[in-house]
């Protein structure tokens, strides 16, 4: 659906059916739409490009496995967290070039994360939703492994936005099965520590300025 000033303004027809998802890409303009996996119809398993000035649907990027999640960095690339069809214990962060849309790198990983996003055109940020550890695991592309965690105020981080105006990182906490939980975590990026903390927020899950 597309809104403009709050108004909505029309709808528009995908190719691929159980959009779950979708996230801009400041560096190209275009909108990356997530779908539900499907297990029966896997050749439908895809992520939908859509043209965020035109409003339509570019093309689709085909991918077989279980997507969490995705980012992007400044030099094209768009990685994604996801699962493996076949035996959802193993993790992976592919690494696309969009420029040929085609993985370009693979890194194999212990922890599934269901938030990742780039601080760096190298460092990720990812947190994992199923593990009660109050850390941001930073992860290097170049490296291909974890390489530090950044210890938090509060349990259970849910969700993790990134302000890029000010190289600030903003953790929600909340427990992902009983959907309760406490305060927000704020990181530099730059130093990779956690810097400040807001307390009296409950159960939060959106981070509004993050996402407009």
């Amino acid at each position: 659906s597309v809104f403009k000033q709050g108004k909505f303004q029309k709808n528009m027809n995908l190719t691929y059916g159980l959009p779950y998802m979708a996230k801009y890409n400041y560096y190209d303009n275009n909108v990356y739409v997530i779908h539900k996996t499907k297990v029966t119809y896997q050749n439908e398993n895809c992520i939908t490009v859509i043209d965020s000035k035109k409003d339509s649907e570019k093309f689709t990027i085909k991918y077989n496995k279980g997507i969490e999640d995705i980012t992007f960095t400044e030099d094209n690339k768009m990685i994604v967290s996801s699962w493996n069809l076949d035996n959802e214990s193993n993790y992976n962060l592919d690494v696309f070039d969009l420029n040929t849309c085609c993985i370009v790198k693979t890194l194999k990983l212990s922890n599934m994360f269901n938030r990742i996003i780039s601080v760096s055109k190298d460092l990720l940020y990812a947190v994992d939703r199923n593990c009660k550890d109050s850390y941001v695991y930073v992860i290097s592309l170049s490296k291909g492994k974890i390489i530090n965690k950044i210890k938090l105020d509060y349990k259970n981080p849910y969700n993790i936005y990134m302000d890029n105006i000010n190289k600030t990182v903003y953790v929600l906490h909340q427990n992902y099965d009983l959907q309760e939980g406490q305060g927000v975590s704020i990181i530099d990026c730059i130093k990779h520590k956690s810097i400040n903390k807001i307390s009296d927020i409950y159960n939060p899950e959106r981070d509004r300025k993050s996402v407009v």
